[in-house]
């Protein structure tokens, strides 16, 4: 049986044939628009295409969404505007936006809402060229795709299971008790109590636009929470001890967020300042303190929720997902609190991992047994050698082959001599990291290596950088070491980290660490040991094959592309390498 998932917010697409995950990819990595909000269709054609599928071999479609109840729990948001006294102005204007959600007769909802089935089953037939797709459309609910992708890849037979973001049906933190590849709903909090939309609403405020909490999470290394009176961190989350709910998110907060981007009167309130003007330096007071107390507020409503959730399944082992998962730095609060004794955040663990979780979730509901290779981020695109070296030529490159895995030793050698590299190898990762295959790679023994790389992508040079180390080897860098194969896990670094690895431990002392195992990863292992060789740390700095503002490389000609607006002095793509000459050499 074939399932074709599709993620109803962020515009992925993955493929689950015979219940086992073959591709996934997001439609950004193919139209170049970073965040694309287009229908995945060249997306949905890489998947069927991958598993050598043709439309009319496709036996469902699953949609991570169920639109009618994603638009019905607006009524929460209409709620809270009305509880909270908004001028009426604003009131009518807010009231507009969501009465046509609010009110529109469901059959109609389920035919013209851009999440709905028969809008997705359009997409689908157009991204297959209208070439005999007959398969049934089903939806799944947001919080269960995130809940399957964050626990079936784990290989787990029972664990915790705590999926948290903005919102998704009527949901923004849902708790799941897994047993044996099934999921039983515990309990959740709902739109109107969103950490999600807190850190998105905090995100605005600090000036950094659409999709761009990591910022923020890198910023609030800069500013102590300390600076900030307990009473205006009540301001942000409150954690009501035993009590019901597990955390309470500040209305004011929240409604702000409903009103719309822009309007952001409460952090105004709370720390002083209007939201950061564009031009003003990120790490100017306030705003890394506003960043410090938003970032402590979330892992204190986190640690109680965690805490909640194993007392309430008697399991230590937790699986996150949702779009908080992406916060490394929470993370490492969790694993360092004692709370787990283990701890799995997928790769993609925001909406781009829910097309994979709906299709595994349908599969499994129809009698499929579903089988995801544990540690696997790669599961996009590949490109031949004859397909690299077509492009190499047309670029007017010049460069040379290197024999077998030779290409390991070569990119090894230029890293360790200060060389800053663009690696490009096998299948595309999915979601926001890179992970050794679509790789922009550095010396991290080399003091002031990170602002060379900050420069070199055009991105502010106080964003911090994270590694990639030999999975066994992590102890010898970090406090209470765990797998993280997906650099979704901040951990604080010991002595020797710090002295070793200079150029990835932000300021705070932690660093996001990728681990790297050699059975899963033979190059980039086989890379990281040749670094060592040279050096006396098997360890890169690792950051996305990317320029700012645009999407992680997917081709060849992509990465030629980033290659010369970089100016990167190699590019070790496939088993070719291209050096940059020096200044004043012919090219």
């Amino acid at each position: 049986m074939n399932v074709l998932g599709i993620d109803a917010s962020h515009n992925t697409a993955a493929l689950v044939k015979d219940g086992r995950l073959v591709a996934s990819a997001e439609e950004e990595r193919f139209d170049r628009c970073k965040h694309s909000r287009n229908p995945p269709v060249h997306a949905i054609r890489f998947c069927l295409e991958y598993a050598g599928l043709a439309a009319a071999d496709v036996d469902y479609v699953a949609v991570g969404m169920d639109e009618v109840d994603h638009y019905a729990g607006l009524g929460l948001i209409l709620s809270k505007v009305l509880f909270d006294g908004y001028p009426p102005g604003l009131l009518r204007k807010r009231f507009s936006v969501l009465r046509h959600h609010l009110f529109t007769d469901p059959a109609r909802l389920r035919t013209h809402s851009p999440l709905s089935s028969a809008y997705w089953g359009k997409k689908v037939d157009a991204a297959t060229d209208g070439t005999g797709l007959s398969a049934e459309i089903r939806v799944i609910p947001h919080h269960v795709a995130h809940g399957a992708w964050a626990s079936l890849p784990t290989g787990w037979k029972n664990a915790s299971c705590l999926v948290a973001d903005g919102a998704g049906d009527w949901e923004s933190t849902t708790a799941y008790a897994y047993h044996d590849q099934s999921i039983e709903f515990l309990r959740k909090e709902t739109y109107a109590n969103s950490l999600g939309f807190l850190y998105f609403n905090a995100t605005d405020y600090l000036g950094f636009g659409f999709l761009q909490e990591g910022k923020t999470m890198g910023l609030a290394a800069y500013g102590d929470p300390q600076d900030v009176p307990g009473a205006v961190l009540d301001q942000i989350v409150r954690v009501p001890g035993e009590l019901s709910p597990w955390y309470t998110v500040d209305s004011r907060i929240l409604t702000d967020y409903y009103y719309g981007r822009g309007y952001l009167s409460h952090f105004t309130r709370l720390f002083g300042a209007p939201k950061r003007p564009p031009g003003l330096e990120a790490t100017t007071p306030p705003y890394p303190v506003a960043a410090a107390a938003v970032q402590r507020s979330l892992e204190k409503a986190l640690l109680h929720t965690v805490k909640k959730v194993v007392e309430s399944t008697g399991e230590k082992k937790l699986c996150l997902g949702g779009g908080v998962a992406m916060n490394c730095s929470a993370n490492g609060k969790i694993w360092a609190s004692g709370l787990v004794d283990e701890l799995a955040v997928q790769v993609a663990p925001m909406d781009s991992g829910t097309a994979a979780g709906a299709a595994l979730r349908l599969a499994q509901q129809l009698g499929e047994k579903p089988l995801v290779e544990p540690d696997r981020s790669d599961w996009g695109p590949e490109f031949s050698d004859a397909e690299i070296e077509k492009a190499l030529e047309a670029a007017g490159l010049r460069f040379e082959r290197c024999p077998g895995s030779s290409i390991a030793g070569k990119a090894a050698d230029l890293v360790a001599k200060g060389k800053i590299v663009g690696w490009f190898q096998g299948r595309m990762e999915l979601g926001a990291r890179a992970l050794g295959h679509r790789s922009i790679l550095a010396n991290p023994g080399i003091k002031g290596m990170n602002d060379r790389v900050n420069r070199v992508k055009h991105r502010e040079l106080w964003r911090p950088f994270a590694p990639s180390i030999a999975a066994e080897r992590l102890g010898e860098y970090v406090q209470k070491p765990c797998p993280s194969p997906f650099m979704l896990i901040a951990f604080h670094a010991n002595p020797n980290g710090k002295r070793e690895l200079p150029t990835v431990i932000h300021v705070d002392g932690t660093t996001r660490v990728q681990t790297v195992d050699k059975r899963l990863e033979p190059l980039y292992y086989r890379l990281l040991r040749e670094v060592e060789g040279h050096t006396s740390h098997p360890a890169v700095l690792n950051t996305s094959f990317n320029d700012a503002g645009e999407p992680i490389v997917c081709s060849p000609r992509d990465a030629i592309r980033s290659y010369f607006g970089m100016g990167l002095d190699a590019l070790a793509i496939g088993n070719y390498l291209a050096l940059n000459p020096e200044p004043g050499a012919k090219r």
